[in-house]
């Protein structure tokens, strides 16, 4: 394995860790500064530097959205919410970028199996969320059964569409067939 793509494993946990603890510390600048510093370091790196740029500002996006869906919802409430409490807080919008990151790098193994992507979701997505909890970053306002069904729901359904982006904005196409090894 290429040392850029384990380095690239590694700043994405990091950040995770910055954006969640300093979310719950009530630092979320902490998180923003690693998420400045990691797109720094793998966009001057990256072959695919405005495939990564164009991915990073959609999963802004659809992370915004998306979180603020379930702030509105009233299914969480976040540690440090700016901009405000009724929409999703920079810090998470800067885990769904720190994600992006990582989907033409560390994680490109996923863009030729939709199917694998979403599985991957289902579990990742609640565990990652879960962790937060467990930091108190993210604090669940309905039975915690309840939000890792829904999260779990959302993030099958992204992390392949993520995936598809990805490998769209890297190469022009939404599917990609297995290559053998």
């Amino acid at each position: 394995m290429k040392p850029a793509i384990i380095a690239n494993f590694v700043f994405f946990n990091a950040v995770w860790f910055a954006c969640v603890l300093g979310a719950a510390a009530g630092n979320a600048w902490i998180g923003l500064l690693a998420l400045a510093a990691f797109a720094a370091w793998q966009i001057g790196i990256s072959p695919h530097r405005f495939a990564d740029i164009r991915l990073l500002l959609i999963a802004g996006i659809i992370g915004f959205i998306v979180d603020t869906g379930y702030a509105w919802s009233g299914l969480v409430q976040y540690a440090d919410p700016a901009p405000s409490s009724g929409t999703a807080p920079w810090w998470i919008v800067a885990l769904w970028m720190n994600f992006a990151l990582a989907l033409n790098h560390s994680l490109k193994w996923l863009q030729p199996y939709p199917l694998l992507a979403s599985v991957f979701g289902l579990i990742g997505g609640p565990l990652a969320y879960y962790g937060g909890i467990k930091l108190d970053a993210v604090f669940p306002q309905v039975p915690l059964l309840q939000v890792m069904i829904v999260f779990g729901l959302a993030w099958a359904v992204v992390t392949p569409l993520l995936t598809a982006i990805a490998l769209w904005t890297r190469t022009g196409v939404f599917i990609q067939k297995p290559q053998p090894d």
